[in-house]
């Protein structure tokens, strides 16, 4: 099952990560490594997104109680996880001279 705390985690610590600008050659190839994971993961990653938010309406819908601290970080989910989005977004395109080959998670630069 999914958890609201283990989600908003995943996603700032993964935005974090992301944020970071890379100060050596063996950080950047471990940075293009993590965004293609986290390019591969982020269909898993959405699908997490909607379960906890559907849960927390069903729970809304059913007068179901939920502790105010639950609510309070369930709040912080929808921006969370934008966050990651656009760090993902950005940083293929600002590394927009890399492909990423998907399948096999090779790395080819292009027009050096």
């Amino acid at each position: 099952m999914f958890s609201t705390t283990a989600s908003v985690c995943r996603f700032q610590s993964s935005s974090k990560r992301l944020d970071q600008t890379p100060e050596t050659v063996d950080a950047f190839v471990e940075h293009l490594s993590y965004l293609s994971r986290m390019v591969a993961d982020m269909p898993a990653l959405e699908r997490e997104f909607m379960v906890v938010t559907r849960l927390y309406t069903i729970a809304k819908e059913f007068d179901v109680p939920v502790e105010p601290e639950d609510f309070a970080l369930y709040q912080t989910l929808a921006p969370s996880f934008q966050h990651l989005k656009v760090s993902v977004t950005c940083t293929c395109w600002c590394r927009g001279n890399l492909r990423i080959y998907e399948p096999f998670n090779v790395f080819h630069v292009s027009e050096f």
